[in-house]
């Protein structure tokens, strides 16, 4: 009986750290493994500074590029968001790093284009409610 509370004592941690473990594996294959409702309108909205709406395009068109200018207290933003086989990505930039540009094309109501130095953002949202979609207020 004293072997049993000696090694309870000693190994407590090890057992936390693999109940977590065990419950984080089981929460992220839940994660992916629950269906999304790809099926609905897609859409990307592109919002620039403090979530100010400047473009709003449909995943559904046909390829196509919408460049995007604003002008901001500093400089003129010049960009090329374009739609392509209903997939959504930044092509050009005219800011400095070029990470933006880098960062493909997405088409999941989960995924987000950013651009830091124009401060500018691409997200796609869906008008079918599901688990994955964003919620705007």
């Amino acid at each position: 009986m004293m072997k049993f509370k000696e090694f309870f004592k000693k190994h407590l941690g090890d057992g936390i750290l693999a109940l977590a473990l065990v419950a984080l594996s089981a929460s992220l294959l839940a994660y992916y493994l629950l269906p999304r409702n790809d099926s609905g309108d897609k859409y990307a909205n592109v919002y620039h500074r403090n979530d100010i709406l400047y473009e709003k395009i449909s995943l559904k068109g046909e390829d196509e590029k919408f460049p995007i200018d604003i002008e901001n207290d500093k400089e003129h933003i010049h960009m090329v968001v374009e739609l392509k086989n209903h997939k959504i990505g930044i092509t050009y930039s005219n800011c400095s790093n070029q990470y933006c540009v880098h960062q493909g094309f997405i088409d999941s109501t989960m995924q987000t284009l950013i651009c830091a130095p124009n401060e500018v953002r691409v997200t796609i949202y869906s008008l079918t409610p599901s688990h994955d979609s964003e919620i705007e207020i």
